[in-house]
């Protein structure tokens, strides 16, 4: 099971507010290197602050690797072989890195900047009958499903 500690998760360049709430969540009054899952983070401070991990904490890339090639898969006419070459094991990691940054910038703009522009009105969006409250709660399912199978 993939780690992090509150430490890196500062280092790497998480909101103070964001840090905080993990803090308060796990009962720490200081950062420290006591090890953190990714449920934890997404458990404690929800999905925003979860894909910010997932992206920014080395030690979360393959579980990343995996949940784009998943969030991907509806959307595979519009992102040719980039799917593929993240369900790859042995795919070489240029391939992999330019894959992962295509998959996720196209899933940014398709889902989530709609989610973030918002501030998560899902009763708003959902009287527009707007498609995306439904997709991002549908990705942290499936991120909250696949993390529990780490276990």
């Amino acid at each position: 099971m993939s780690t992090t500690t509150l430490f890196e998760f500062r280092r790497k360049g998480a909101a103070e507010k964001s840090t905080s709430k993990l803090m308060s969540y796990l009962g720490k009054t200081e950062i420290d290197d006591d090890p953190i899952t990714l449920l934890t983070i997404l458990d404690s401070n929800g999905f925003r602050d979860t894909l910010w991990a997932l992206y920014e904490i080395p030690s979360f890339k393959q579980i990343h690797r995996k949940m784009m090639a998943l969030w991907a898969e509806p959307y595979s006419e519009d992102l040719g072989g980039h799917i593929e070459t993240l369900k790859q094991q042995d795919a070489d990691q240029d391939e992999v890195d330019e894959a992962l940054n295509t998959v996720r910038l196209f899933i940014y703009r398709k889902v989530w900047t709609n989610a973030w522009d918002f501030d998560w009105d899902y009763d708003w969006a959902s009287s527009l009958e707007a498609e995306w409250p439904t997709l991002v709660n549908e990705q942290e399912r499936q991120l909250r499903d696949a993390l529990k199978g780490e276990t």
